[in-house]
């Protein structure tokens, strides 16, 4: 039987000179692998609400505490080789002052946990051109 996997992505978003722009980030240390530029987001553990997972996710991968949260956009099923992903996508509205660009070393995780994720903001347009799947929903963002 295939496994089905719980996984949230979040969209952190504030306001930029390009209008609304949303936080990506890349893996430096990773380039050969071409992971590409991507959005927080990650397992949801079994005792968790996929929200909790959203919130528990952002703060690791991002550092960034100071946001707030916006509804759940949307939740897909994605079929792959080898499981099954229920996706849940959520829109975080960052109101502490982040810079343009920043590294941040993910605080936990068993995956991630001491990588460096470098981050930059991109306009919404440019975010939904560069971030293949995980960029489905950029077009609910508000």
């Amino acid at each position: 039987m295939t496994e089905i996997r719980r996984r949230a992505y979040i969209y952190l978003t504030g306001l930029g000179e390009l209008g609304l722009e949303a936080a990506v980030f890349r893996h430096p240390d990773f380039e050969a692998m071409t992971l590409g530029i991507q959005v927080p987001g990650g397992t949801i553990e079994p005792e968790e609400t996929p929200e909790v997972g959203a919130l528990r996710e952002a703060l690791e991968e991002s550092g960034v505490d100071g946001f707030a949260a916006v509804p759940h956009l949307a939740t897909d099923v994605r079929s792959y080789p080898t499981e099954v992903t229920e996706r849940f996508f959520y829109q975080f509205r960052v109101h502490a002052d982040v810079p343009d660009t920043r590294n941040h070393t993910v605080s936990d995780g068993k995956l991630d946990k001491g990588m460096v994720f470098e981050y930059s903001w991109l306009g919404v347009t440019e975010a939904k051109r560069v971030l293949s799947h995980m960029g489905d929903y950029l077009h609910l963002l508000s």
